[in-house]
């Protein structure tokens, strides 16, 4: 190759000495997962993807990206020669049943998965920035679908992915309207083309709908628990038991006046008599009656007919701590309307007072001691 002499016909001017062309070389062939095959010269591999052309062999001649659609390839390409990448438009009818806002936004995240797999973080970069655009126009629906088939599986050092992705969250229970897409839109069925995913977002954002109208307004006086089937007033009663060891016989009779079967002997060795061996703490508009033991002796407990509730204490939540009664198991619920008011309320059993009574005692509006609470509409008692 003769060196080119740049000056004026008469020789003048300077001369420069050959270079070697980024573009001369061998070429590699990328595959992707579609069957495509693209082209790039090795020496652009060396210079721009360090990671990559790592990984070449000196008679390594392909390359193959299985994992990646070479729209993807197309856009690590252009990148590695431009700086900037770009991916083919559509050239032909698009079938009107086709989305294409997911399509968009699949390649996109494949464009950047791609880029954080060879390391290349300007490519990275820019991938994320389309992302977010093209979120922001899109149901939060399609977005699940976009990175469930183009990002799977988030890369474990990816510091940008669960933000954004909680920040989408947030902003489609904030405006449900837009939840969805057309596709999801009305009743939800396993079974439809809505995927699990959809179906269990749009479980959680009804919640959370509810959860938003309960708070903005506190007063409703409806008595049903967000977690409480509807027309399931017997639920009001679940996980409400707890073994009381030691209790004294007299509770079951002045708790359950309607219990006329005398309680089977249980507890300690040196004890004066029988004890019953449970305590059912039920709701405050709730009162728990208790059945005879059946013959197997297992605990059972039934449902009371529905009572005013108790005297306008604005109590969120109940809790049972230890007393010297013994080993009464801790446990939470809700009881009551709810109110403005956010209190905890412990009860527990007061020897010091006559037998079967319960006091309440609130943080935030402390009763007087020794406050007695009328059993039945708060505590049921069986064995």
């Amino acid at each position: 190759m003769e060196a080119l002499t740049i000056g004026s016909p008469d020789g003048s001017g300077f001369q420069t000495a050959p270079g070697v062309s980024r573009f001369a070389g061998s070429i590699l062939e990328l595959d992707f997962s579609d069957g495509s095959t693209l082209a790039i010269h090795r020496s652009i591999v060396v210079e721009g993807c360090p990671k990559l052309a790592l990984l070449l062999g000196s008679s390594t001649t392909r390359v193959n990206f299985g994992g990646y659609s070479s729209l993807a390839g197309h856009a690590l390409v252009s990148y590695l020669y431009t700086g900037r990448y770009e991916i083919p438009g559509w050239t032909s009818p698009v079938d009107p049943s086709v989305d294409l806002g997911l399509l968009d936004l699949k390649t996109q995240f494949q464009i950047y998965a791609l880029a954080k797999a060879v390391a290349l973080s300007g490519l990275e970069e820019q991938a994320r920035s389309t992302i977010e655009q093209l979120a922001r126009n899109l149901d939060f629906g399609t977005v699940i679908d976009a990175v469930k088939e183009g990002y799977p599986i988030p890369a474990s050092d990816d510091s940008w992915f669960q933000p954004w992705i909680t920040s989408t969250i947030k902003s489609a229970l904030q405006n449900p309207g837009t939840s969805l897409s057309r596709t999801t839109q009305g009743a939800l069925r396993f079974g439809d083309d809505a995927s699990v995913i959809k179906v269990i977002f749009e479980c959680m954002r009804k919640t959370y709908s509810e959860m938003m109208e309960l708070l903005s307004d506190p007063d409703r006086d409806d008595h049903a628990d967000l977690d409480t089937p509807a027309g399931d007033t017997s639920s009001e009663m679940s996980e409400l038991f707890a073994v009381v060891p030691g209790l004294p016989q007299a509770h079951p009779t002045l708790f359950s006046p309607a219990l006329s079967t005398p309680p089977r002997p249980q507890g300690p060795a040196d004890a004066s008599g029988p004890f019953p061996d449970a305590i059912l703490i039920g709701r405050s508009w709730t009162a728990a009656s208790m059945s005879a033991p059946p013959a197997d002796n297992t605990p059972r407990a039934e449902v009371g007919p529905e009572v005013e509730p108790v005297e306008d204490v604005g109590i969120p939540g109940i809790t049972v701590v230890d007393s010297p009664l013994g080993g009464i198991k801790k446990k939470k619920s809700k009881i009551g309307p709810r109110t403005k008011k956010k209190t905890e309320v412990i009860a527990y059993l007061n020897p010091a007072d006559e037998p079967g009574a319960a006091s309440i005692e609130s943080p935030a509006e402390k009763a007087p001691e020794g406050t007695v609470v009328e059993p039945p509409k708060i505590f049921g008692w069986g064995y």
